[in-house]
């Protein structure tokens, strides 16, 4: 009788861990960008990005929520500018995508706790900092569908964008 408890123990732990497998490797993130693709911070690139910077974002939580708190609006607009800033910092030439990507996640941890439609568009920003140096790479950090990539592109097309060498106008803006 100990023997097949045993068995059925041992049974209900192969199943259990092998439900367990499945399950983390669906929820596996993308590659995170190669450590050897390359972009450059040209005058042009740092012309859109800082009017990425300077750019009046609508934080609108819905037309039934309203506006979101000025306390978690300074939090997501500090935590998209530093990413622009930080990259801003650099010399002209070129940018590693495995450290650009690492300073993306570090924007991306300190939206953890905004609310979904300030993350959406913060993400949607971050994404487009991306496309905007260049990479093709995935960031390693937005799961998405593969239908939604371009072809030859890691990531999905930012919101606004028709293509990837297509960006959407960028808002007029003042600076923070």
């Amino acid at each position: 009788m100990s023997n097949a408890r045993a068995i059925q123990a041992i049974a209900l732990l192969v199943v259990a861990g092998g439900a367990l497998a499945v399950r983390l490797l669906r929820e596996r993130k993308p590659e995170p960008a190669t450590d050897d693709e390359t972009a450059r911070l040209t005058p042009e690139i740092r012309t859109r990005l800082t009017a990425l910077r300077t750019e009046v974002r609508d934080w609108t939580l819905g037309p039934d929520a309203g506006p979101a708190s000025p306390k978690v609006v300074r939090r997501v607009e500090t935590a998209l500018n530093t990413l622009i800033d930080d990259i801003l910092s650099e010399p002209d030439g070129a940018l590693e995508a495995a450290d650009v990507a690492g300073r993306l996640g570090l924007g991306l941890a300190a939206l953890k706790t905004a609310p979904a439609p300030m993350t959406a568009l913060a993400w949607g920003r971050m994404i487009e900092v991306w496309y905007v140096l260049g990479f093709r790479s995935p960031t390693g950090y937005f799961n998405h569908d593969p239908a939604d990539l371009p072809e030859g592109w890691g990531e999905p097309l930012p919101p606004g964008w028709t293509a990837p060498d297509q960006p959407r106008p960028v808002a007029g803006g003042t600076d923070r």
